[in-house]
């Protein structure tokens, strides 16, 4: 789980430092802060990586409201203070949370499984605040492709292990024949 919370952290990282670019060209006065936002949010609305390239990054204020979100548009401009996720836990008033304390972190809620809005499960989230604008980007995983990727390595190791077993078997067959 920590390479997992390490990629996603690496991640939110790769686009915060996009947004950063947008900040550094409004502070060489070559855009307005408006535009600067404007461009940082319709870029990173654009990003998705995964398999399935379907995972996403969010951008949420520190009120929260929402800024940005792919697949969730209905959201944007909402404040977020009584959003709950099906359990009831305030991820979002959570988020801003972490970023108060320690400028990044995780966070664990349910949510929408990728653009399937039918399908709820549970996630891990990365955040991390962009203090010049007030903004907090996120990217999550979803804990249900970390449990099949580690239930495939268990039973990749069970066949290893029984491999393993039925030659040293042989061998002591043979051993004790001889």
């Amino acid at each position: 789980m920590d390479d997992k919370k390490e990629m996603i952290a690496e991640l939110t990282n790769t686009a915060w430092s996009l947004i950063n670019e947008y900040e550094t060209e409004y502070a060489d006065s070559t855009i307005s802060l408006q535009e600067a936002q404007q461009l940082a949010k319709e870029r990173v609305a654009q990003i998705r990586y995964g398999s399935e390239q379907k995972d996403y990054f969010w951008i949420i204020d520190e009120t929260p409201t929402m800024i940005m979100h792919p697949y969730r548009p209905e959201l944007i401009g909402t404040d977020l203070n009584n959003y709950y996720d099906p359990n009831g836990y305030k991820l979002f008033v959570e988020a801003t949370k972490v970023v108060k304390e320690k400028e990044e972190g995780f966070i664990d809620y349910m949510w929408q499984w990728k653009d399937d809005s039918t399908k709820v499960v549970p996630k891990l989230s990365c955040v991390k605040s962009f203090q010049p604008w007030g903004w907090i980007v996120g990217t999550g995983i979803y804990l249900d492709d970390v449990e099949e990727e580690i239930s495939s390595l268990k039973n990749s190791l069970l066949i290893i292990s029984l491999i393993i077993a039925f030659i040293i078997a042989l061998i002591l067959f043979y051993v004790v024949r001889q």
